[in-house]
């Protein structure tokens, strides 16, 4: 029987390749063929052989998808072992795609060798600092990574190596979006920049720690404002740097342009460091910055212009920095609240009209410039202005009827200048407490004054041209505590003066005052500074002043009535005045012995007695007893006898004048050796001889020695070899000078010579060569620290501001911006860093920087508060908007 096709295709299938085909010879013969088909013959039926072949298709049609699906599976895993970055996202095995509707018929052995040739070779496996150096390439100068000393290369190290923040990210690929990453990079970039871990700041706020960049912080409370305020990083909910406050924290640098990869910073404030060079371009792409506090750094170069698209810019200082060029365009801010930039010093130009467009302006500070032009006509338009200070610079003309709509102006500094003009353009500024107008060349009756100023706390008007008399009703004003109008043309008798407790600084000196003191003075019990020297004024010293000595109001420091024409003599009642450090009777025509009670005045520091006619008497001897004397003048007093002992006990003397005496006997050098602060030595005019010590060449500090006018005969051996800077100093602000004429030589030694008893005049010389002297002698070391109205030489930063001039201090009444509070500005913004003790400005911000001339510590005061033994980031009322 024949086999059926399905059987016959079942043979093929089972013929092996490899069989060797019999030869000829080897065939069978045909019995042997037929027993063997014989033997084969099927012995089942046709059906049950049927229904078998079924069965063995139905499991070949089962078993090849298995074996299909276990080659298959033998593959993958193959090329996944020889490829183990493919589970990373590597290259794929080619030419071999699962699951196509295109995929060849291969044979087992095809498919090991396309699995042997598509595997390709391992790939690099790229390091962190490799990624970082791609990734951050992109937002920093990449070569500046190269730079080991650069704080980019630090901050890339420590990022890299070192930051072990918990769960920290894995670096970003290049080009993708991940600012958490950039903003801790570049807030490590800006602690190396500005000498962090080398010239160490005075608190790290956990910079550059494992902590999370918006726990680089310290939170500060204070009770007594029930306000918290943070310090270092603050973030917003999003987890994106939203500010940078490091007030007065010793940093020390140049401001690195990575600032700009903290694009939503609103708030940066390094006040009061040691930044120097100029601010970056790349600054500019800070667009969200409400507030920008530089002040009291080294800063330099011109303001940016791009600072006029700060469109939400409220507050801007540059205060005390060294920029120079003119002042740009900023009438785009309309947000502007603050804007300082005072005591640059080299800033120049005019104050632009167009500012009057920021018309949300609160204060405005150019002082201590050289601002040139007048005061725009558009400064009425600034009607939120609450203070405008302007003080030190060469500005002119007359004051703008505009600024009549300034009508909030609290406080108004435009001293220092050369304004000309009346004020009456003032009057209707209701709400001024503090007007500074002194060195201009302002004009008119100051009667006028009595009309308006009904708050006004300070004025001053000193050194202008105001005349007219001084009206008993000026002096009823409650709240006014400072009042100098020193240096005008003021004349007439004084008023009688009312009870008054609020007054403390009363400066009339340098006027046409005529007639006595009236005994009403002492109504002034409140009164630390009195001073009414240089008039006409005439008659006996008033015994009430002793009155203003009464314990509960015991107030008066400083006491000045020198150059008038005062008589008879001194009264006792003074010496009640026993907190008073400073006491100047000297050019009168006071006569009589002066009452030994002045020796209980143990606090003076500054005792001036010369050019009066007390008659001829040894130098008192109550005088042992003011051990606190800096300074001692007396001068022309008609003094006689020696130099007594005693006055050994006056180590502190700074100051000793005994000149146009007739004091007689040798100098003792026991008496003088210990004076080490003796500075300023007047002998010339007397009847002294002998030998001149040489201690008084040794003394460390002597720079004024006059001896000439009497009978030295010699100067003792060595004091010209061994004079130090006193003898023939090339400074010339060393005085040394003797009787040229009747000394023997080496006359080398001095500087100046006396012929036939005649000496230069000195005063002169005095007050040109040195900023401690005023009145003569100068009263710089009889401040008290507690006299309110300081006119010390202003210094700012270490340095001089400017030579000679008056500075304010009033540590009580610290007048800045808005001691209201304004119902309609409070818009609950708690996010502002502002003034502890003041949350009267705009958004419950405090009252901003105080201007160049608040700034100066009062001398009894400690600089800084402290909170857990740690100095906190204001000094005295002043605050960097902390």
């Amino acid at each position: 029987m024949m086999s059926s096709p399905e059987e016959s295709n079942n043979f093929d299938d089972e013929y092996d390749e490899t069989m060797q085909l019999p030869t000829h010879d080897q065939l069978p013969s045909p019995e042997e063929i037929h027993q063997k088909s014989t033997a084969d013959l099927p012995t089942l039926t046709y059906e049950e052989r049927e229904h078998l072949r079924i069965r063995r298709w139905f499991l070949v049609m089962i078993a090849i998808p298995f074996i299909t699906l276990t080659v298959t599976l033998g593959i993958v895993l193959f090329n996944i072992a020889a490829n183990p970055e493919d589970v990373h996202g590597g290259p794929r095995i080619k030419n071999i795609v699962v699951g196509s509707a295109s995929t060849p018929r291969v044979s087992t052995n095809t498919l090991s060798t396309a699995a042997r040739t598509t595997v390709p070779p391992t790939a690099h496996v790229k390091t962190q600092k490799e990624l970082a150096f791609e990734y951050l390439a992109g937002v920093t100068d990449a070569a500046l990574f190269e730079d080991g000393n650069s704080p980019q290369s630090h901050a890339f190290e420590w990022i890299v190596d070192r930051d072990d923040r918990p769960g920290r990210r894995e670096v970003p690929a290049a080009g993708a979006s991940d600012h958490w990453f950039v903003q801790r990079y570049a807030l490590a970039v800006l602690y190396y920049a500005l000498g962090g871990r080398t010239d160490g700041w005075q608190r790290e706020f956990s910079f550059v720690s494992s902590a999370h960049e918006c726990e680089w912080q310290e939170k500060l409370e204070y009770t007594e404002a029930e306000q918290v305020y943070y310090y270092g990083i603050d973030c917003d909910d999003q987890g994106r740097v939203t500010s940078i406050v490091l007030p007065n924290n010793r940093l020390r640098g140049t401001i690195p342009p990575e600032i700009a990869l903290l694009p939503h910073l609103r708030v940066l404030n390094l006040s009061e460091n040691r930044l120097y060079g100029s601010l970056p371009p790349e600054m500019s792409k800070l667009v969200k910055l409400e507030e920008a506090l530089f002040a009291m750094n080294e800063i330099s170069g011109t303001i940016p212009d791009y600072l006029h698209t700060f469109t939400n810019l409220k507050k801007l200082s540059f205060l005390d920095n060294v920029f120079t060029g003119t002042l740009p365009d900023l009438s785009h801010l309309k947000k502007m609240t603050h804007l300082d930039f005072s005591n640059n010093e080299d800033l120049t130009g005019t104050i632009p009209e167009s500012w009057g467009q920021m018309q949300a302006l609160r204060g405005l500070f150019l002082s201590f410039n050289e601002l040139s032009g007048s005061i725009p006509l558009r400064i009425g338009e600034m009607t939120e202005l609450r203070d405008l200070r302007l003080s030190g610079n060469v500005l002119e003309g007359t004051l703008p009827a505009s600024i009549k709509n300034c009508r909030h102006l609290k406080n108004l500094y435009l001293d220092d200048n050369e304004f000309t003009g009346e004020l009456d353009v003032l009057q209707t500024l209701l709400f001024l407490e503090g007007a500074f107008l002194e060195d201009n060349n302002f004009e008119g009756n100051f009667g006028t004054f009595v009309e308006y100023f009904d708050d006004i706390v300070i004025l001053d008007a000193s050194n202008n041209n105001l005349r007219g008399t001084l009206s008993e009703e000026f002096f009823k004003k409650d709240k006014l505590k400072v009042l100098d109008l020193s240096g005008n043309k003021l004349e007439g008798t004084l008023p009688p003066f009312p009870e008054n407790d609020a007054l403390e600084y009363l400066a009339l000196q340098n006027n046409a005052f005529t007639r006595a003191v009236p005994e009403s003075v002492s109504n002034l019990r409140a009164l630390t500074h009195l001073d009414l020297s240089t008039n006409t004024l005439t008659g006996a010293l008033p015994a009430s002043l002793g009155n203003m000595a009464f314990p509960e109001n015991d107030a008066l420091e400083y006491l000045a009535l020198q150059n008038n024409a005062f008589t008879r003599a001194v009264p006792e009642s003074v010496s009640n005045l026993r907190a008073l450090t400073h006491l100047d009777l000297s050019t009168n025509t006071l006569t009589g012995a002066l009452p030994a009670s002045l020796g209980n005045m143990d606090l003076l520091t500054y005792l001036s007695l010369g050019r009066n006619s007390f008659g001829s008497a040894p130098l008192p001897d109550f005088l042992q007893r003011l051990t606190a004397l800096r300074e001692l003048s007396l001068r022309d007093t008609g003094l006689s006898g020696t130099i007594p002992s005693w006055m050994a006990a006056l180590q502190e003397l700074v100051l000793l004048d005994l000149g146009k005496n007739a004091l007689e006997g040798t100098l003792s050098a026991r008496v003088f050796s210990e004076m080490k602060n003796l500075t300023f030595v007047q002998f010339s005019g007397n009847a002294l001889e002998g030998v001149i010590p040489k201690v008084f060449g040794e003394l460390p500090k002597l720079r004024m020695f006059v001896v000439g006018g009497n009978s030295f005969t010699a100067l003792e051996n060595g004091f010209c070899e061994e004079g130090g800077t006193l003898v023939a100093s090339s400074d010339f602000r060393v005085y040394f000078s003797g009787d040229c004429d009747t000394m023997p030589p080496p006359l080398s030694c001095f500087n100046e010579c006396c012929y036939g008893g005649e000496c230069p005049d000195v005063t002169k010389l005095l007050t040109s060569q040195d900023l401690q002297w005023d009145h003569g002698y100068g009263h710089w070391f009889s401040l008290n620290e507690k006299i309110v109205y300081d006119i010390r030489p202003m210094m700012k930063a270490g340095k001089l501001v400017k030579d000679g001039y008056a500075q304010y201090k009033i540590k009580e009444f610290d007048h800045r911006i808005d001691n209201d509070i304004d119902d309609d500005d409070v818009d609950g913004d708690t996010d502002d860093l502002d003034n502890i003790e003041d949350d009267d400005d705009d958004e419950n911000n405090a009252d901003y920087l105080d201007d160049d001339v608040d700034h100066t510590d009062n001398a009894d005061d400690d600089n800084t508060d402290t909170v857990d033994g740690n100095n906190t980031y204001y000094v005295d009322d002043y605050i960097l908007l902390t």
